[in-house]
């Protein structure tokens, strides 16, 4: 009987300790997967950019024409968010790390002149941004008797501007298509992603010009309209590959760190990381060293996605 009686004792722990490891392991599942479904669904669109570019001539006509040029009335461009977003009408507060607007052909429209266009063309951006989740929830919970406390967290937000709504065209100069956009026509598609990363890259073999570095950037930034002739190798151009990372807490440890309408403090501040394409993997172990150190459950999402519609050409 004391033989069974041990037994028995010893086969309660392991139950008891296995069912604790599945239940943490399914939480932990459960807790990363709008995140993983958002990071895919991200990753799919940013492979579908396009700036349908065509040649002509240079300076245009009735001047006498010198060379051909390439040209894009279309727009893509990324980098830190801040800085991208400053100016938005209506602001975009809050915002951290790195953004990316666009434009691909995924014939989004509400419109019915417009809904049988497959490949109608749509305005798309990611940012993260921290705040409440007041304008974004049913309204019934704003009201009385309800109102139901707010939740502050970092969330990915996906800006898409319908079909009949498109207005890159309104302007070949300047951010105001997307920084209107991103201001009225944002989502949340993943809560407690604290980070953003987005490095434009050549594919390998390929270099930016004759003895540079195949980087196409030192600080993340890339733009198809620049006017930087330091940058001019950008113009009118799609990089061939970009490299996305998010990185995504647990809604347990979001819960743990909550101060309502102030950020968590995650131990580090993130709005110094990612400045200098040098430090990537510095900045990220140092991301990761001290959210470990904190215990905080997180999960990084990273690949290269190719963009299809890149032409890239070193002239």
């Amino acid at each position: 009987m004391t033989v069974v009686l041990i037994l028995m004792v010893m086969l309660v722990q392991i139950t008891t300790h296995t069912s604790r490891i599945w239940r943490s392991s399914v939480t932990k599942i459960q807790s990363f997967q709008e995140g993983r479904a958002a990071f895919d669904a991200m990753t799919r669109k940013i492979g579908q950019a396009t700036l349908n570019t065509y040649w002509d001539y240079d300076p245009p006509a009735p001047a006498q024409p010198l060379q051909y040029i390439r040209q894009s009335e279309l727009h893509f461009i990324c980098g830190d968010a801040k800085t991208l977003l400053t100016g938005a009408n209506p602001a975009v507060p809050n915002v951290i790390t790195h953004a990316v607007f666009f434009q691909a052909p995924l014939g989004y429209a509400v419109n019915a002149n417009y809904t049988n266009l497959t490949n109608g063309l749509n305005a798309c951006g990611y940012f993260v941004q921290f705040g409440s989740d007041q304008a974004t929830r049913p309204g019934f919970l704003n009201n009385p008797p309800a109102n139901a406390p707010q939740r502050y967290r970092y969330r990915l937000m996906e800006m898409t501007q319908r079909t009949e709504n498109f207005s890159v065209y309104s302007t070949t100069t300047g951010n105001t298509w997307f920084q209107t956009a991103a201001g009225s026509n944002s989502r949340v598609i993943a809560e407690n992603v604290i980070a953003l990363v987005l490095l434009p890259k050549l594919a390998p073999g390929e270099q930016a010009t004759s003895g540079t570095p195949t980087d196409l950037t030192s600080d993340y930034s890339y733009d198809s309209r620049t006017t930087d002739p330091a940058k001019s190798i950008t113009k009118n151009q799609l990089p061939p590959i970009m490299q996305v990372t998010a990185v995504v807490l647990d809604e347990g440890s979001a819960i743990r760190l909550d101060k309502g309408s102030n950020p968590p403090n995650l131990g580090i501040d993130i709005s110094t990381l990612f400045k200098n394409v040098a430090d990537y993997a510095k900045d990220l172990k140092s991301l990761q060293d001290t959210l470990n150190a904190n215990r905080i459950v997180y999960r990084v999402f990273t690949t290269d996605v190719s963009i299809m519609g890149a032409k890239w050409s070193s002239n």
